[in-house]
């Protein structure tokens, strides 16, 4: 059992926090078996509950790989991908995905530090 509090308390603007708490919570996903909690504190108040972490993406269907550089973990409703890297990723799907927005992709781009949350369409 894990329990993992990323904390964001230095300056940053609100979408540096938003994309650091993704990055964050994409990489506690990759290695989670469901029985660990996060947390994500972008100030040195209370903790808010992430609308991230009510995304239905089931439970791990598989451990993460490596590919390209790139992490990626299926799970029964979708797809988490991290990059670590400095440089951008474009990848490729095999079939149309959803984005949290609820937008249907064939490709995602993920930027340096960061990751993206595809759910089955």
């Amino acid at each position: 059992v894990l329990l993992c509090i990323t904390k964001a308390w230095a300056s940053g603007t609100r979408r540096q926090k938003d994309r650091l708490h993704r990055f964050a919570f994409g990489s506690f996903l990759l290695g989670t078996n469901g029985r660990s909690f996060f947390s994500f504190l972008p100030g040195r108040d209370v903790s808010r509950r992430s609308p991230l972490w009510d995304l239905p993406l089931g439970s791990p269907e598989e451990p993460y790989v490596v590919e390209g550089g790139v992490f990626r973990r299926r799970f029964t409703g979708g797809w988490v991908f991290v990059n670590p890297k400095g440089g951008g990723r474009e990848i490729e799907l095999e079939r149309s995905m959803r984005t949290p927005s609820g937008r249907l992709v064939r490709s995602v781009r993920l930027a340096p530090h960061s990751a993206a949350f595809l759910l089955s369409p």
